[in-house]
């Protein structure tokens, strides 16, 4: 029969309920009653020696580091991941203790560090630019005074290179809730390279007080911190009486120079850009005065400002087309007219130019009728063979034949009246009145000067007054005074060889190059040189090649015929 095994009680208050911890890695033996520690298996750093079976000396235990997940057996060679983890913790210590950076953030920028090695978002770049970019991260979260240019000057890297490098980071990790840059750390940081002596701090408060207001104004709501505090220092700049230009503010801010000019121009619709200096300082005490007005986002403002030039547009165009379309009835209107009034023209033109044509013709006609019908009357009234009935059956048929005759008459009397109406039709007859070229002519002067110019302000200003001239010439003279004396001096030099005879001042003829002959041309034969004297050789040979200025060619015939005569 076995012992049964005795039951382990508590030895402070004797109670047989013990737990052991699981979740910690001693394994504690704890009573559930009063939560003394029964038993506990500690882990120590410490080294232990034993020995071995043949009497060596061996190491019992290992060593296991703090940010280590199990020991290692295999001598003290660590994994590359950890080797890496130490050397990115030994580099972080070395910039946060240039920087002036806490212990704490930089424990949270190697746990960021860990994240991206744990997604292999460390091959391939720098080192130094990751370890900088977890560094900022840490910062920005627990907000601090330091910047992104400040660690790209530290790692002597580009802060383009390194602002990418964080994007990447932070599009990577998922870090979302990054509060944005206080506007105020860039003014201080611009305001010590600008240079403005004993009055940084003055300066330093006016731009923080701009960059607050413009705050309350929506104006840096997703806008670069730099850009406003360019604009910022640039007009506290100015109303401490420092001339700053858009380019030194731009080498300092490191943005463009249009990006400060836009958030000027956005600072001038608010309100605050009617205060003055004084005004303005005034307000800034009263602390209701940075609190969010009525004022609209600058982006508001623009599409507020777009939709009311495209509206005036479509007024526009609205206007025109209704224009365009009164034009229209007025043409309808009028091409009915001339159709009418052509028509009527056309009619009256009938009835008056064949008279017109055959005037003639027409007056030796009724010449002819009106002889006829005076004949037949004498016939009739000599006859006195009809009766009164039959005379006046008689008279109606003549008077009958002579209505026509009358109504053309009639007709052909009113051609003032249609002279008038060709006078309404016919613009062209405006012409008569409007000035011939002769007219036009007569109006242009003859003389050359235009005195009509003599009292313009502008051209007035163009002109020079005598005095004005001496001093342009004098200054134009003091400018160009050594190019001037060159000048002369080659000019004198030249009149200097001509008078002496030497060539030395005139150009070199460019030597002729040969022709390039054709196979199918014979190339022309030289004729042969038969000289009789020396003298003629020499010279024909002197003639080929180019001038000397240390011979004397005026005597070579006399070289050559003293020597024939000895």
């Amino acid at each position: 029969m076995s012992a049964r095994p005795r039951e382990r009680k508590c030895l402070n208050c004797g109670c047989t309920r013990l737990t052991r911890d699981q979740l910690s890695s001693a394994g504690d033996l704890v009573c559930e009653e009063c939560g003394m520690v029964q038993e506990e298996n500690p882990i120590v750093s410490e080294v232990q020696f034993g020995e071995s079976s043949s009497g060596a000396a061996v190491v019992q235990g290992s060593m296991v580091g703090p940010n280590q997940t199990r020991a290692y057996s295999q001598g003290s060679a660590l994994e590359s991941k950890q080797q890496t983890l130490m050397n990115a913790r030994t580099q972080m210590k070395k910039i946060a203790l240039e920087m002036k950076i806490p212990d704490y953030i930089v424990n949270s920028a190697v746990g960021w560090f860990t994240l991206a090695l744990n997604k292999n978002f460390v091959k391939g770049r720098r080192s130094q630019n990751v370890l900088a970019a977890c560094l900022y991260v840490a910062c920005r979260k627990v907000r601090t005074h330091h910047l992104l240019i400040d660690f790209s000057s530290r790692a002597q890297i580009s802060v383009y290179s390194l602002g990418a490098t964080f994007l990447k980071l932070v599009r990577l990790l998922d870090i979302t809730k990054l509060e944005p840059v206080d506007t105020s750390l860039f003014i201080q940081h611009f305001a010590e390279k600008l240079g403005f002596g004993d009055q940084t701090t003055k300066v330093c408060k006016d731009a923080t007080a701009l960059a607050q207001r413009m705050s309350a104004d929506w104006i840096c709501h997703g806008r670069r911190p730099a850009g406003i505090a360019g604009a910022c220092l640039l007009l506290a700049a100015r109303m401490n009486n420092f001339q700053r230009s858009h380019a030194e503010v731009v080498a300092v801010a490191h943005v463009a120079e249009e990006t400060i000019q836009k958030r000027l121009n956005e600072f001038k619709k608010t309100s605050s850009a009617k205060f003055t200096v004084l005004g303005f300082r005034e307000a800034v005490t009263d602390s209701k005065y940075f609190s969010h007005t009525d004022a609209k986002p600058p982006a508001i403002n623009r599409n507020n400002e777009i939709e009311k030039k495209v509206q005036k547009v479509l007024r526009q165009r609205t206007r025109t087309l209704e224009r365009f379309r009164e034009l229209a009835k007025n043409r309808k209107l009028l091409s009915t007219l001339d159709s009418m009034s052509s028509g009527h023209l056309g009619s009256l033109s009938h009835v008056c130019v064949p008279q017109t044509q055959n005037e003639d013709q027409d007056a030796d006609d009724d010449e002819e009728r009106e002889a006829k019908e005076d004949e037949l009357l004498k016939a009739i009234l000599d006859g006195g063979s009809l009766n009164e009935k039959d005379l006046e059956k008689t008279l109606d048929m003549i008077l009958k034949r002579d209505i026509p005759r009358v109504e053309n008459s009639v007709n052909y009397k009113d051609n003032d009246d249609i002279q008038k109406i060709i006078q309404l039709r016919w613009p062209r007859n405006l012409i008569k009145s409007s000035p011939t070229s002769l007219d036009i002519l007569k109006k242009v002067r003859d003389d050359e000067e235009l005195d009509e110019l003599d009292d313009d302000d502008e051209v007035n200003d163009v002109k020079l007054s005598p005095e004005e001239i001496k001093e342009k010439e004098q200054m134009w003279i003091s400018i160009n005074h050594d190019f001037l004396i060159a000048q002369e001096k080659k000019r004198l030099k030249v009149e200097a060889d001509e008078l002496a005879g030497s060539a030395s001042g005139q150009y070199k003829k460019r030597r002729a190059t040969p022709r390039a002959y054709s196979k199918f041309e014979p190339r022309k034969q030289e004729p042969p040189n038969r000289s009789i004297t020396p003298a003629e050789s020499s010279r024909q040979m002197l003639e080929k090649k180019h001038f000397s200025k240390k011979i004397n060619y005026d005597h070579l015939p006399n070289l050559f015929t003293e020597n024939l005569g000895n």
